[in-house]
């Protein structure tokens, strides 16, 4: 029976000798089953995102994150990232080139939950000149107490620079920077102990800020000096805080703007360390990486800056510039704090397809069948379907409107179209829309929109010749095994759309070689691909690759032949080698085991196949005692071949079953060993032959005829070895 919503059950296994009610002898754990609705944190607050399997909350303002339910045990862990407001630049009305101002502090870890209730977020404000940031915090009486304090001022004349997350930096002339807190930020830059023309940066969340310089004179100079230090950054933050990884809040033309989002960098101090008019020396009091407030002076050599902001770029904590002699006149404030918090959870998700392929159309008196998918949705939930578009209650059988109950988290549902509700070239439309509580309830998914036509009308469809031809299950499928024309007279009025699979001959396995006591190795797959395209009234020539040939004694095999339609083209699989490293290929072929150093997989065709597999180096050969598989066309290959792909629409005389449902084509070629106590390793899912085994009497396996599988590799001993499996085109397209 399905667990009912918000409801727990729990089991336990026990193992029994004799009979079902005999002694127990082993006792497993407590397995506890929760409905999918308890299973993650539930809670409220800020703005909520959800990306990459979390929920994240984003406050830049002060608020409640209201926690309504914990989740299981193993979900109840959150992610913080907490960051104060940033300490306001130094300040003087009658000094210049003063310290800037510290970045708030940062705290950022991970907690366990242990109450829900009202989690109280305090976003902490930027610190005006002189004056230091405010903390943030999250909290919660008795359980939770999360503090990020607030950045230090700067220095000024008549002001010792402040300590606070990140420390203010010193004024010049012997101002003393302050030191940050420790975990949460570090300290400022020292003023130049003598000369007025440098004051330091405020401390960043990640790195201190730099001490100011005096002035350099003469020459063509860049000089980093008074900068902020830098701050750090976070992947998960949504965009619309914190900053790019840009300098601070000075942007340089040749700067990298990534995605990751930047916090807490130290407030420029104010300098003027070089000749203000000569475009040459230039010493910069730029902020932090991470929204630090940047002091300049105004001829820096174009096209370098673009723009600075004397104070903390808000949501940052970047900490203020200080005030300089010419600009800014003024130091710049602190800018304001961020909190986010994010822990795992999975968004219920819907996915439906229904079984019409490629060209989304149909015919009257047909069934069109959905299956449904979902993940996070409760088990035995009823579901309702509606249609939109110009079908009336009358053309579906049983009305246009129904409902289903989800069985572990699947389900299917089928529109039954009435006979005779189009005719001649006329068509009519529907988008099934799946709805929770109701018929008018929320629409949680939306299918593909289908177009149907009338089934007296035969001009509805593609007619083609070519091939080996079935008609069944509102389809007209065309398997080509050999090279041949698939023959196109006319399109219809669906307009040519038809899928296909297109699969190259697989490699053929490596030989052994009795000298040496080597083995070969696997053969790649052909290569696959498979879509949709349309075609026009004309005779497209299929192409089908062959097998590639058998290794022999000290000889690889023969690479698979390419296959080609509609000017798509797989490439065929590499053969397998018996004393080197694998070959390219639609799929690669494995590497032979050997002595000395390693020898590395063939290379596969991106999005055709993968690589074989590699040896590691050994001498004698690797432990394992064998040859390397080849790639296959869904991943590469080992000691066994990769596996290939499934292909749901396929014939179920055509291709291979495999570990999913669909029949499964491009599937590597195991490799040969030497080891007496295995066997032949296997070939991958989808065609690949398994490897020989001399040793243990095992003969290598071809690859399967028409599936583009890979011969297994040869081992030591007398045996045959594989042959590649030959190449395929299947094309299909509505036709009742």
């Amino acid at each position: 029976m399905p667990i009912p919503n918000n409801e727990t059950r729990y089991f336990q296994l026990q193992i029994r000798t004799e009979s079902l009610t005999g002694p127990v002898q082993i006792t497993s754990n407590v397995i506890t089953v929760v409905d999918s609705q308890q299973a993650f944190i539930q809670a409220t607050g800020g703005f909520v995102t959800l990306e990459d399997g979390y929920k994240t909350h984003h406050f830049d303002s002060s608020n409640t994150f209201q926690v309504l339910g914990l989740g299981i045990p193993a979900n109840r862990s959150i992610e913080y990232f907490a960051v104060a407001g940033g300490g306001g630049g130094g300040q003087n009305p009658t000094a210049y080139n003063e310290g800037g101002g510290g970045a708030g502090g940062i705290q950022s870890g991970n907690v366990t939950l242990s109450s829900t209730g009202n989690y109280v977020v305090r976003i902490g404000g930027g610190g005006s000149s002189n004056q230091n940031g405010s903390n943030s915090n999250i909290s919660l009486s008795g359980s939770l107490s999360i503090v990020a304090f607030g950045g230090g001022s700067g220095g000024s004349f008549n002001l010792a620079a402040n300590i606070g997350g990140s420390g203010g930096g010193g004024r010049q002339q012997g101002g003393v920077a302050a030191a940050g807190w420790s975990g949460q930020g570090f300290p400022g830059g020292n003023g130049h102990p003598s000369s007025p023309y440098g004051a330091g940066g405020g401390g960043g969340a990640g790195q201190a800020g730099l001490a100011g310089l005096a002035n350099f004179g003469g020459g063509a100079t860049w000089n980093p000096s008074a900068q902020g230090g830098n701050g750090i950054s976070r992947s998960w933050i949504f965009p619309s805080y914190g900053v790019p990884s840009l300098r601070g809040s000075l942007h340089l033309v040749n700067d990298t703007v990534t995605s990751d989002r930047w916090f807490g960098g130290g407030g420029g101090g104010g300098t003027d360390a070089g000749n203000p008019y000569s475009g040459s020396n230039q010493s910069l009091g730029w902020g932090g990486k991470g929204g630090g407030g940047g002091t300049s002076l105004t001829d820096v050599p174009s096209p370098r800056i673009l723009y600075y902001d004397v104070s903390g770029a808000a949501t940052t904590g970047g900490g203020g510039a200080g005030k300089q002699g010419g600009f800014p006149p003024s130091a710049g404030s602190g800018g304001s704090g961020f909190v986010a918090i994010r822990y795992p959870y999975t968004v219920e998700t819907y996915n439906d397809n229904d079984n019409l392929g490629a060209a989304q159309a149909t015919v009257d008196n047909s069934n069109v069948v959905y299956t449904l998918t979902t993940v996070n949705v409760s088990n035995a939930t009823v579901l309702y379907w509606t249609l939109s578009g110009n079908v009336s209650n009358t053309d579906v059988l049983g009305g246009n409107t129904g409902s289903f109950t989800l069985i572990n988290a699947n389900a299917t549902f089928t529109i039954r179209l009435a006979n005779n509700i189009v005719s001649g070239t006329d068509t009519k439309v529907y988008t099934p829309q799946l709805r929770k509580n109701s018929v008018t309830g929320p629409v949680v998914s939306t299918s593909n929109t289908i177009v149907i036509y009338s089934s007296s009308n035969r001009n509805s469809f593609i007619n083609a010749t070519g091939g080996n031809v079935i008609t069944s299950g509102g389809f007209r499928t065309h398997i080509f095994t050999s090279s041949n024309n698939f023959a196109v007279s006319s399109v219809g009025v669906l307009g040519g759309i038809v899928d296909y699979l297109i699969v190259a001959g697989g490699g053929g396995g490596g030989g052994r070689n009795l000298g040496s006591g080597t083995y070969g190795s696997g053969g790649g797959a052909g290569g696959l691909l498979t879509g949709i395209t349309t075609v026009s009234a004309q005779t497209y020539v299929a192409n089908v690759g062959a097998a590639g040939t058998a290794g022999s004694e000290g000889t690889p095999g023969g690479n698979g032949g390419n296959t080609n339609i509609f000017s798509i083209s797989t490439i065929g699989g590499g053969g397998g080698t018996h004393s080197q490293s694998g070959r390219p290929g639609g799929s690669g072929s494995g590497a032979m085991g050997a002595q000395g150093p390693g020898l590395i997989g063939g290379s596969g065709i991106t999005g055709q196949g993968f690589p074989g597999g590699s040896t590691p180096p050994g001498n004698p050969p690797p432990a394992d005692g064998q040859s390397r598989g080849g790639g296959g066309a869904g991943a590469a290959g080992d000691t066994p071949g990769g596996a290939g792909l499934p292909i749901s629409w396929i014939p179920t005389s055509y291709g291979t079953p495999g570990p999913t449902p669909g029949r499964w084509f491009a599937g590597g070629g195991g490799g040969g060993s030497i080891m007496p106590g295995i066997g032949g390793r296997p070939g991958g899912a989808g065609g690949g032959g398994q490897g020989g085994n001399g040793n243990n009497g095992l003969t290598s396996f071809s690859g399967n005829v028409n599936t583009g599988g890979g011969g297994g590799g040869g081992g030591p001993g007398t045996g045959a070895i594989g042959t590649g499996g030959s190449g395929i085109i299947i094309i299909r397209y509505p036709y009742v």
